[in-house]
């Protein structure tokens, strides 16, 4: 149920079950570096833009979120 302009209400309680976190080498070196999962040194995956290449970093995603 819509509540605002931005918020939802839901019927049924939420939980997250996974989670996991994919960054890029800034992010990677910066001082919260050691708490990432995966530090990505090639961001962009070969392909000249993060978003053409977004099948791969969800199947990333989801490898990580499985050994957790």
């Amino acid at each position: 149920m819509q509540k605002g302009k931005a918020s939802l209400i839901f019927e049924k309680d939420v939980y997250i079950e996974h989670g996991a976190s994919v960054v890029g080498s800034k992010e990677g070196e910066g001082p919260l570096g050691k708490y990432f999962d995966v530090v990505e040194s090639d961001e962009m995956a070969g392909a000249d833009s993060w978003e053409k290449d977004l099948e791969w970093h969800q199947s990333l995603f989801r490898q990580v979120e499985l050994t957790k």
